[in-house]
């Protein structure tokens, strides 16, 4: 269908606030308050309940569904019918997946009840084909909120990994596993959250231009170094959402 640009409306913004453990990426994302629903695949909401700064009356009244514990089958089931109800019927203005590692965890964990290699105690060895159906079945996840309106933000942690030239860099992690980087295009905007200095001098900021250590994108420019003390609003605001 032939339309002008002007007249174009693209579908929901979808945001990855990737970044090692403690830089605030829970906290920065439930600023949207009771405006969004948040997901909640890790028992992970301490930092964001008691974290005290001019956003925490908002994240108060963050609407949050658990979906940790019972087994990965059952996290994985919570999630994915949470998200297909979503994506069928949004419920808030945004949706919140807390996180990607959890999840890649739990997409694997069912994949691996169902083949009988998951055991309570140890799992069995998994294999590389095993992992990529994994990731498959996020990606198809992902691809049901695709034209939503609504917008997605999904957590996720990082490690420092030594690449093959010496150098180190951040990649998507999953408990001591490295996660493949494609998940990250179908992302629109893919921020990396840094914290730098002690105590009080704290400051939270966000990388959004790739580096030689880190892999980042703003499709929408949003400037170098931005303050998370903004909030998500005050961030989208600036990326014209």
């Amino acid at each position: 269908e032939m339309m002008k640009l002007r007249d174009f409306e693209p579908g929901s913004l979808k945001v990855m606030l990737m970044g090692p453990s403690g830089t605030g990426k829970t906290c920065l994302a439930a600023t949207l308050g009771k405006r969004a629903l948040l997901l909640d695949l890790n028992n992970g909401l301490a930092s964001a309940k008691t974290f005290r700064d001019r956003w925490s009356k908002q994240r108060e009244e963050e609407e949050v569904k658990q979906c940790w514990g019972e087994g990965p089958d059952v996290m994985w089931r919570k999630t994915a019918s949470y998200v297909t109800s979503f994506a069928a019927k949004p419920t808030a203005e945004a949706l919140i997946i807390d996180g990607l590692s959890d999840l890649a965890e739990a997409s694997l964990g069912s994949l691996l009840k169902v083949g009988g290699k998951w055991t309570d105690t140890s799992p069995k060895p998994t294999t590389m084909a095993e992992w990529g159906g994994a990731i498959a079945q996020i990606e198809r996840l992902f691809w049901k909120l695709k034209s939503l309106r609504a917008l997605v933000v999904v957590i996720a942690h990082t490690m420092l990994v030594e690449q093959e030239n010496g150098s180190m860099k951040q990649v998507l992690a999953c408990y001591g596993k490295s996660l493949p980087g494609k998940i990250m295009a179908g992302f629109d905007e893919v921020w990396f959250t840094k914290v730098e200095g002690y105590g009080e001098k704290r400051v939270w900021t966000l990388q959004a231009a790739s580096s030689s250590g880190v892999d980042c994108k703003t499709r929408r420019q949003l400037p170098e170094g931005s303050k998370m003390e903004l909030g998500m609003d005050g961030l989208l605001g600036l990326v014209g959402w």
